[in-house]
């Protein structure tokens, strides 16, 4: 893999590297996207390894916690109403604080109505967690690290990925977020040009 201008540090974990140009430098920990049997994504959070797809969305959680990763799982546009929505519905009011965490999405558009699963993990101390999701256009570049959260202490400089999943799986509350959502004439295109991908495909 050509890495161009930047120099790659390995560290103490598989998971992690740090990249640097000059006085920019940047860590990276390593994550998967795991399609669920009832097409749900399960986000897998310093899991290095190729996971399978296709297991229910309950097994996909605790094979990611077993493997020694962070389960996130990422709101997406219709992905959370209707009989998917109750799925997702009843994992929140059965799961216990720290198996996983639910993800907002920069790419949500600022003029919709905040999902209500939110405020139901919420008020189960399961946080949400913010993060960009460019889609695959030419459009999107700039929008990757463009919202996400603040985390209050810094990681272990050596095992970033270990010290990133361990302060998630003991998060209770939502962190501060950054960054703006998207536009509705931006959002709209970018799911008519995501429709349009699919029926190609």
């Amino acid at each position: 893999l050509d890495s161009g201008p930047w120099a790659v540090d390995h560290l103490d974990e598989a998971e992690s590297v740090v990249v640097s140009a000059g006085d920019r430098r940047m860590t990276v920990v390593a994550g998967r996207q795991i399609v669920t049997a009832e097409r749900l994504e399960v986000l897998a959070i310093g899991l290095d390894d190729l996971p399978e797809d296709g297991a229910a969305l309950g097994a996909t959680i605790d094979r990611v916690n077993d493997d020694g990763a962070f389960p996130v799982v990422p709101w997406g546009f219709g992905k959370w109403s209707g009989a998917r929505g109750a799925i997702v519905r009843e994992l929140i009011r059965t799961s216990r604080p720290g198996r996983f965490c639910v993800g907002d999405n920069g790419g949500r558009p600022a003029a919709g109505v905040r999902p209500r699963l939110f405020d139901t993990a919420e008020a189960r101390n399961i946080p949400v967690i913010p993060g960009s999701d460019p889609l695959p256009f030419p459009d999107q570049e700039e929008r990757a690290g463009t919202y996400g959260f603040v985390m209050p202490q810094a990681l272990d400089p050596r095992r970033p990925a270990h010290a990133l999943k361990e302060w998630l799986r003991g998060l209770r509350t939502s962190p501060l977020a950054f960054g703006q959502l998207e536009s509705l004439p931006r959002f709209l295109r970018a799911q008519v040009g995501m429709q349009m991908r699919r029926f190609r495909s």
